[in-house]
């Protein structure tokens, strides 16, 4: 967690909209039927598309160091392509973010066997 107050502050509604937007619809991809999951990708990519401003400010997540926001997010932007949700058109920020998060060594061995198929691990 930062430091300072504030960007603590930031980085718990970032983790409540994680929750509470994102997870609910990756969630529906994966295990609704096929209209619930392909509503779920369009809003995910909306979320995505909205976003897309919070990954230019920071090398990291709202943050210009690792966090746990980029622990709770990298799960996600590593199964987007496994769920069928493209980026959107200016999402080469996203794809730049998840490229140095999955160049982590701690990253790479948190991936189960599963995991490891969805992707490669960037060079």
């Amino acid at each position: 967690m930062p430091v300072d107050p504030l960007s603590r502050a930031r980085l718990r509604l970032a983790m409540l909209r994680l929750e509470h937007d994102w997870v609910p619809e990756v969630r529906a991809i994966q295990t609704g039927t096929k209209a619930q999951a392909d509503a779920a990708r369009k809003r995910l990519k909306e979320l995505l598309t909205a976003s897309v401003p919070l990954f230019k400010a920071y090398k990291f997540f709202l943050n210009p160091e690792m966090s746990l926001a980029d622990c709770a997010m990298a799960p996600i932007i590593w199964r987007l392509e496994s769920l069928g949700v493209p980026l959107p058109k200016d999402g080469k920020v996203i794809q730049d973010y998840g490229n140095r998060i999955f160049r982590n060594p701690g990253f790479a061995r948190s991936l189960t066997p599963q995991e490891r198929n969805l992707r490669e691990l960037p060079a």
